[in-house]
């Protein structure tokens, strides 16, 4: 099964853009985040991984975060991945 991350959110380049370009409080924060994100590693992704905002987010708009039950297992390098099984999250 697939790694798992609860808090990136994939967005392809043109999506990106035109989120930035809308220029408001909220789009400019995430645009300096974003930057930030890949300054401070050049090999990083260039979807960041925004644990912070994302938790965030989801506590006054869940719509902005879809969640789906389903059965995860933390690996002994500490990734999580989706495993099958009753929902245990």
């Amino acid at each position: 099964m697939g790694l798992l991350d609860s808090t990136q959110i994939h967005l392809e380049t043109a999506a990106r853009e035109a989120l930035f370009a809308t220029r408001n409080p909220l789009t400019q924060q995430l645009e300096l985040l974003s930057k930030e994100w890949s300054a401070e590693a050049p090999n990083h992704p260039l979807t960041p991984t925004l644990f912070d905002p994302v938790a965030a987010a989801y506590t006054f708009r869940p719509g902005l975060c879809p969640a789906e039950p389903m059965s995860i297992e933390v690996d002994a390098k500490g990734f999580t991945r989706k495993v099958s099984g009753l929902p245990d999250a």
